[in-house]
């Protein structure tokens, strides 16, 4: 659309109606003027879309834009001269243009932090010594138009670090300076980051390299590809390493097969290294030969470590041993579950050394009895080369003797009458204070028991000191008594609580323990 002076105020009215209009129809594009005319009011000069010359591309959707260049700055001109937007010849009038971006930057962030957009801004200005008789109606525009990022290329696309095998790191962070970024904007050089890799510990082997894809943000305003960086991972220098002073362990025992050997890096640092048994390793006694070598390939020897081998020495063990007798009181005749007694050789001993042991009775193999009697046992131990066996004083042994004696259980009598037996015992021959004195009675035609309980022992507990005779009263009924025959010395054992063992009370161990047993139902 031109501009056409006229004087008339009816013209001049409508037409700026219409530029209105137009202006909004093309998104603000156009631009009006005035000029005074013959009636001192201004003359209307309008810009159309068409008349920008936006010095842009424009993308598929006819947007305008640019890339990336450190400047907000946007070429436009217009393309049509004074006479053709209405200026009167021979006035000194010129319509300015200028636009640019409402920033340098690809993204435009509020006050909030959110981004915005980055739309181009168009004004204009009248200059000229007759530019007073204009006057702008708009003097600022909108176009919608956006910046994008800068792709960069890498001087080089080939980098490379090495760092070496951590063995106590969780991930490893390597910084590494970047190539030179071609195509970088004069005056952002702040926004090219420092190179850092990251490596998961874990995945870390020395014996292969790593290509591992580095992202590189350059910010909003630049584009570039990742960075492709070689990672050679070096393996720990054992330098020396720490041999005990010598390897000497006892057969059997767990440390012949844990033998720990510790390889030394050139800061002093320790480091565990494997050792390797030969095929027939600690199978009897004698001297191996071990060899060390290191753990994985995030490790490697010294050309100075030439010594890798060590002798071990293993010699016989040596268990010293005891089997003592032991006496039990038997199960009850009503016990429904028996146990089962058995001696067994004392000492320290490795399962594997225990389970070789064999235990004989006249010769026999013996696991143990529930049976009354005395049972002379025999521990016949293993014969290797790899064990020896010795007794409290330091002798060897090859087996042991205990006796094992299962005596019978005493039953507290019940139901007996008021008739009773005294038994007299003497404190005098080392009876223990407190005994168990129980009076074994002779085998009894059943009819005169049928109705008393079968029991085949009694007892009671005798209490105070050595020193004293006690008479203690023991209740028999008179149907126990077999024929008239009272019970005897000979029928009467003690037994002590504490010790476990019995003493026969007629003294067939040496002591007298037992005076006599009277008749004493009238006491």
């Amino acid at each position: 659309m031109k501009i056409q002076n006229t004087n008339r105020r009816s013209r001049l009215s409508m037409l700026v109606t219409i530029v209105a209009m137009l202006a909004m129809l093309a998104c603000a594009f156009t631009v009006v003027a005035s000029a005074e005319g013959y009636d001192g009011l201004p003359t209307t000069v309008t810009v159309d879309y068409e008349d920008l010359v936006i010095g842009l591309e424009t993308d598929d959707n006819g947007i305008y834009y640019k890339v990336y260049d450190g400047s907000a700055e946007v070429p436009v001109s217009l393309n049509k001269t004074n006479k053709e937007l209405g200026i009167a010849d021979g006035d000194d009038v010129k319509v300015e243009v200028e636009a640019a971006f409402v920033s340098k930057n690809v993204v435009v962030y509020d006050a909030s932090g959110n981004a915005k957009t980055n739309n181009i801004k168009v004004t204009l200005t009248l200059t000229g010594a007759d530019a007073d008789k204009y006057a702008l109606a708009q003097s600022e525009y909108t176009i919608g138009a956006h910046i994008l990022p800068k792709k960069l290329t890498w001087e080089t696309d080939k980098v490379a670090i090495s760092t070496t095998y951590q063995s106590d790191s969780v991930e490893y962070d390597l910084p590494f300076d970047l190539p030179k970024l071609n195509g970088l904007i004069a005056g952002d050089e702040d926004v090219v980051p420092a190179g850092m890799v990251s490596l998961q510990a874990k995945d870390a082997d020395a014996s292969k390299p790593y290509s591992v894809q580095v992202p590189i943000s350059l910010g909003d305003n630049y584009i570039v590809d990742d960075l492709t960086v070689s990672v050679t991972i070096n393996p720990i220098v054992i330098e020396s390493i720490q041999w005990a002073e010598s390897y000497e362990f006892v057969y059997g025992t767990p440390e012949v097969n844990a033998i720990d050997v510790f390889g030394l890096d050139a800061t002093g640092a320790k480091y565990l290294l494997k050792v390797i048994y030969p095929a027939d390793y600690a199978v009897q006694v004698g001297d191996y030969q071990i060899r060390v070598d290191v753990m994985s390939s995030n490790f490697k020897f010294a050309s100075a470590v030439d010594v890798t081998i060590a002798t071990v020495t293993i010699k016989a063990a040596e268990y010293q041993v005891s089997m003592n007798p032991a006496t039990y009181i038997g199960n009850p005749d009503t016990a429904e579950n028996p146990t089962t007694y058995m001696l067994t050789v004392i000492g320290d001993l490795p399962k594997a050394v225990r389970d070789q042991i064999v235990y004989t009775v006249n010769g026999k193999e013996f696991f143990g009895t529930d049976m009354y009697g005395a049972y002379s046992i025999v521990a016949k131990l293993p014969t290797s080369l790899a064990y020896t066996f010795v007794d409290a004083n330091g002798n060897k042994v090859t087996e042991l003797k205990a006796t094992l004696t299962i005596n019978k259980s005493a039953v507290n009598a019940i139901g007996v009458d008021d008739d009773a037996y005294s038994v007299i015992i003497g404190g005098t021959n080392g009876v223990p204070a407190a005994l168990q004195a129980t009076l074994a009675i002779p085998e009894i035609n059943r009819k005169a028991v049928k109705d008393f309980p079968a029991y085949k022992a009694y007892s009671v507990t005798v209490e105070g000191s050595q020193d004293a005779t006690y008479s203690v009263k023991i209740a028999i009924h008179e149907d126990l008594i077999n024929n008239g025959v009272l019970p005897t010395v000979d029928d009467l054992y003690l037994y002590d609580p504490v010790q476990g063992t019995m003493v026969k009370a007629n003294g067939e161990d040496g002591k007298k323990v037992v005076e006599s047993i009277n008749n004493n139902a009238t006491t």
